[in-house]
């Protein structure tokens, strides 16, 4: 489901509730503006189901929102905190939104110059044999030499791998997931929303230990799960200063840990202060990275052309001394 709709929708919702409309009525006015989507479906089916009289967290267990809203609605409902609740997965999936869309220009703008790179590569590729064939390299032979049509075609070659590269880094979910952990401006962005998901949770009310198993769930087949379920371990052995359970690792650098720590008991500030602390340095480097890129891949596509080329000025020059020496 798209975040940005998802929070948009929250925030309308919270705001309903504290004006006296009641939920079925709010759900109903809310789905009659909304686009068709998967999230409407899902308001729809819930509105539906209240109306039949089924309770607002067995209502909410049976649709197929994201893990984590689900769990929020549904302690929202059994502890009478509805609208503090929306409030706080609005502000969540906010936050999830804005980093999610920084993320994908630094995948969106590189794929597109690099698709451009590509297709002119190509085109010079074919249209450099073409030339050299049309003016007989060697002369007299009517075909271009085998290394020379390699060395031709290298430039495109290179280029596609590196697009199918980046299709795949958005396109794979393993690959999305390692990247999204490992590349810079990624990583700061996945801690942001690590962060963030721990404290919706723990303004929620909700214990630590289950915060933990449920943020746990939203990587559970990569090294941050595992690393949060040492976490979980450590807090089961007794610990219980955070600095103790969560300890530095290669997915929670030194800083994320000391920004939750620094808070003591109040680990729920601890985590929105990492949170804002990480989608900052997460917008910072998208830009630095995106600012970089353009002035590099001009340069890169320049030489790449000046390269292809150089095989064709240089015979064309050749063959115009021959004619002059006639």
């Amino acid at each position: 489901m798209n975040p940005e709709q998802l929070a948009f929708f929250n925030q309308q919702l919270s705001g309903m509730l504290r004006s006296g409309i009641p939920l079925e009525g709010a759900l109903v006015r809310l789905t009659r503006e909304m686009s068709r989507g998967g999230l409407k479906e899902e308001i729809e089916a819930l509105a539906e189901d209240l109306s039949k009289g089924t309770d607002l967290a067995l209502a909410v267990e049976k649709r197929r929102f994201p893990s984590l809203y689900r769990m929020l609605l549904i302690v929202g409902a059994r502890a009478g905190r509805l609208e503090d609740i929306l409030v706080l997965v609005a502000d969540h999936y906010q936050r999830c939104s804005i980093i999610e869309a920084r993320l994908r220009s630094m995948v969106f703008y590189p794929l597109l110059i690099l698709t451009a790179a590509f297709l002119l590569s190509l085109l010079l590729s074919v249209g450099s044999v073409r030339i050299l064939e049309t003016f007989r390299y060697p002369a007299g032979d009517p075909e271009v030499p085998v290394h020379l049509s390699l060395f031709l075609y290298l430039a495109p070659v290179l280029l596609g791998v590196l697009w199918l590269g980046g299709m795949g880094l958005t396109a794979v979910s393993p690959l999305r997931r390692l990247a999204r952990w490992r590349l810079p401006g990624m990583r700061d962005g996945s801690l942001s929303l690590t962060a963030s998901a721990m404290a919706a949770l723990l303004q929620s009310g909700i214990p630590l230990s289950e915060a933990l198993a449920v943020v746990r769930d939203l990587e559970p087949h990569h090294r941050t799960g595992r690393e949060l379920d040492g976490w979980r371990r450590r807090l089961s052995a007794g610990r219980t200063l955070i600095a103790d359970i969560a300890v530095p690792s290669r997915s929670f650098p030194p800083l994320f840990i000391w920004l939750v720590a620094s808070s003591g008991e109040a680990l729920a500030e601890g985590f929105e202060k990492a949170a804002s602390l990480y989608q900052q340095r997460a917008r910072h480097r998208a830009e630095l990275i995106l600012a970089a890129f353009l002035p590099a891949s001009i340069l890169g596509v320049g030489g790449l052309v000046l390269l292809q080329l150089a095989p064709v000025f240089l015979l064309v020059s050749r063959s115009m001394r021959d004619l002059m020496s006639f």
